[in-house]
């Protein structure tokens, strides 16, 4: 099976940092901007668009980074966009709920309004009705406490707690059991996020004269992002409710139908499944984008990215069947050169394509293969890789230029394994392993001769003691 790439390098912590970061960021300030569009927009299939952009966006914010910081490393990318993208995703929500709930307080300006004190501290329970007294406050928010929310409803709503627990379901998708009215007392079902404990009556006293913004500032419960943030289970709860009564319905995107008990609005399951395909359709695009560009080849020895060549100059005719065309070349890439070179694209034929990955001197090459398929609908081909990233050394590179009738943009020599005897060596007197008989009959005859002029030389040569004699004569 052949060699292919994987990235050597594990968690690149900089890298990750610089892509949940960058991501984070851009994804928070981007979020105002895709929140009005939504708000404006009547078509929800415009808006899946809009959300696949947002996603594609993020995703090239992380392939900037990755291509730039050398970021090789698949799992870094994967965990800093997933972290970035959850960071945009929760102050997204916690953005979209602050004009929410601001449209709550747009409609209702006045804090005695929107927090409903009337209807228990006002003389005659109306809206325009005088504010009680003071000890008059004290006295009837004792009894509140006294007697629970079940108690209430059942003495004072039409229908009693049973009628009161269906009619609010139905109103805004708030559910409730007769349980959990029994153990709440009812100056707290209805008030306890309204005032400060402690300062309950101060609190009901001064709503009467401040606007709901001052009023939700005053108790340090202004619903905006930091609020919201910091208020997880309030933020949750928000979520719930806006859900539990929706905000738009099908036909009317840009609807927000908000007083009506009953409404057609998309609500309950059917908008919590709206909600995370909206996730989805985000948050895909970016980590695909991110996460193959980290996995693209490296050269680590050059310490950069492997030049690209994907020429049409490589199109190759199609496999029957590319199943079995991606093994074979898995296991000897060579099978290639099974399928012939094509000059040209062949119509509305499919046709295969070979991409490389190579280093500057062509000594590390990696190779994917494609399939392209001619669409009538789009009037364009489709590509589908089903080889990726296959190591090829560059005896095949150089191959394969020439099998399409190409130069190989490098100088190369194959070597060969075993090489033929020179001859030299062939015609050297003394092989006496690879001469005929009679060659070494001739060379022993040669080999005596020889042995027979060294022995009459040394017989003629003076010894030492006669050279001694001669000079001292």
């Amino acid at each position: 099976m052949a060699n292919v790439y994987k990235s050597k390098k594990g968690i690149m912590p900089a890298g990750l940092l610089a892509i949940a970061v960058a991501v984070s960021i851009a994804g928070c300030l981007l979020s105002f901007v895709y929140l009005k569009i939504n708000q404006v927009c009547p078509v929800a299939e415009l808006c899946g668009l809009i959300a696949l952009g947002f996603g594609a966006l993020m995703g090239g914010i992380a392939f900037f980074l990755i291509k730039h910081m050398k970021i090789r490393s698949k799992t870094t990318a994967l965990i800093g966009i997933i972290i970035g993208c959850f960071v945009f995703t929760v102050f997204k929500w916690a953005l979209y709920v602050q004009w929410d709930n601001e449209k709550f307080i747009k409609n209702k300006p006045m804090a005695w309004d929107y927090c409903e004190f009337y209807y228990d501290f006002s003389n005659d329970g109306e809206l325009s009705s005088e504010i009680m007294s003071k000890a008059d406050i004290k006295s009837y928010m004792a009894d509140m406490k006294k007697y629970s929310a079940y108690e209430y409803f059942e003495t004072l709503y039409p229908g009693g707690a049973s009628a009161y627990i269906k009619d609010i379901k139905e109103a805004n998708g708030t559910k409730t059991t007769i349980k959990e009215l029994k153990n709440t007392n009812s100056f707290d079902y209805f008030y306890k996020d309204y005032v400060i404990k402690g300062k309950e009556v101060e609190c009901i006293i001064k709503a009467y004269d401040m606007t709901t913004k001052e009023y939700l500032e005053y108790i340090g419960k202004y619903p905006d992002v930091k609020y919201l943030l910091t208020h997880p289970k309030e933020f949750f709860d928000d979520i719930k409710f806006i859900n539990g009564y929706g905000r738009w319905s099908i036909g009317s995107r840009a609807s927000a139908i908000i007083d009506s008990e009953k409404n057609n609005n998309v609500k309950g399951f059917s908008l919590w499944v709206v909600w995370i395909a909206e996730i989805l359709i985000i948050c895909i695009p970016a980590v695909l984008i991110a996460c193959k560009r980290a996995e693209k080849p490296f050269i680590e020895s050059e310490n950069q990215w492997a030049t690209l060549n994907e020429s049409d100059g490589f199109m190759l005719t199609a496999p029957v069947n590319s199943l079995v065309a991606a093994t074979s070349f898995k296991t000897n890439p060579d099978s290639i050169f099974t399928y012939p070179h094509l000059n040209s694209r062949p119509g509305l034929a499919p046709y295969m394509k070979l991409k490389l990955y190579h280093s500057k001197g062509f000594d590390e090459n990696y190779t994917c293969l494609s399939l392209y398929t001619y669409v009538p609908k789009n009037k364009n081909y489709s590509e589908k890789m089903f080889v990726k990233y296959v190591a090829v050394d560059k005896d095949f590179v150089s191959r394969f230029y020439q099998h399409c009738g190409l130069i190989p943009p490098f100088a190369y020599t194959p070597v060969s394994t075993t090489e033929a005897p020179t001859m030299e060596a062939i015609n050297d007197p003394m092989d006496i392993f690879n001469a005929s008989f009679d060659e070494v009959k001739s060379m022993a005859t040669t080999s005596s001769g020889m042995m027979e002029e060294v022995s009459s030389l040394m017989a003629d040569e003076k010894s030492q003691e006669d050279v001694l004699s001669e000079l001292n004569s």
